[in-house]
């Protein structure tokens, strides 16, 4: 059995082996406050720092939107003045004075194709009437002939 010497110095032993851990703790605990201490890195590295900052800045703020009627008005100035200077470049060229543009000039358009509508139905008529004649002044062996070549039996 341990004589109670052995077992003070056990304990003192443990006492120690804690408090050296309790140390070794603490350190790690002051270097990774070190380690994530932002002012730390500025101080070391201020022209660094100052571009993060600026990079994260430009990332992270968005940029600014051109309102749509800014958008629409500048595109009416500039196909407004695109059109101005093709007019003064160049004017269009202006129409004669003729039928064409004229009440009298419509009407007569309508009348030509009314005319044209019915000489077109006239002719129709015609060609219609001159084939029936046709028909009727065949002899009616010629058209039986005709007709029975051309059935299917």
């Amino acid at each position: 059995m341990p004589n109670d010497n052995e077992i003070d110095e056990i304990r003192r032993e443990m006492a120690q082996i804690r408090m050296d851990l309790h140390k070794e703790m603490q350190g790690v605990v002051v270097n990774a406050e070190a380690a994530t201490d932002w002012r730390q890195y500025v101080h070391r590295y201020p022209f660094a720092s100052l571009a993060l900052a600026a990079s994260v800045g430009f990332l992270i703020v968005p940029r600014r939107r051109r309102s749509i009627r800014a958008t629409a008005e500048a595109a009416a100035t500039a196909t407004a003045e695109k059109f101005h200077q093709e007019l003064v470049e160049s004017p269009p060229p202006r129409r004669k004075a003729g039928w064409g543009s004229t009440i009298l000039g419509s009407t007569m358009g309508l009348l030509g194709s009314m005319a044209l509508r019915g000489a077109q139905n006239y002719a129709s008529y015609y060609l219609e009437n001159l084939i029936a004649q046709q028909m009727a002044n065949r002899p009616q062996s010629t058209i039986e002939a005709r007709s029975s070549t051309t059935r299917p039996r």
